[in-house]
């Protein structure tokens, strides 16, 4: 399983810190899942 993780800052709230997960098998087209967190919740989504 592949796997890529970046920090992303919001336009909207640029003060605020969230992390995105996107892992996949193989190729995107696949399937994919990602994962959405602000570091006290996450959010997932295939």
């Amino acid at each position: 399983m592949e796997k890529t993780l970046s920090r992303i800052h919001p336009v909207s709230d640029p003060d605020a810190t969230y992390f995105l997960q996107v892992s996949w098998e193989k190729d995107l087209g696949t399937g994919f899942g990602v994962l959405l967190s602000d570091g006290q919740c996450a959010w997932t989504g295939t």
